[in-house]
């Protein structure tokens, strides 16, 4: 009678909890700090929009005026 194979290796471990996880925030430096708070406030101020006189509304279907 031939020998059984042996067990295959066990799976990998569940992915850690949220209590688990790293919760604390990164240590930055003065300078990326100052960095990071230019680009908040850049997103922050948001993009100028284009003002639209007239509005060329294209999304209705084209019928046959005969």
């Amino acid at each position: 009678m031939p020998i059984p194979p042996p067990p295959p290796p066990p799976g990998p471990p569940p992915p850690p909890t949220f209590n688990q996880a790293n919760t604390t925030p990164p240590k930055l430096s003065s300078s990326n700090a100052k960095g990071r708070g230019a680009l908040l406030s850049d997103i922050c101020k948001g993009a100028k929009l284009k003002k639209v006189a007239e509005v060329n509304d294209r999304s209705a279907p084209i019928l046959d005026s005969e």
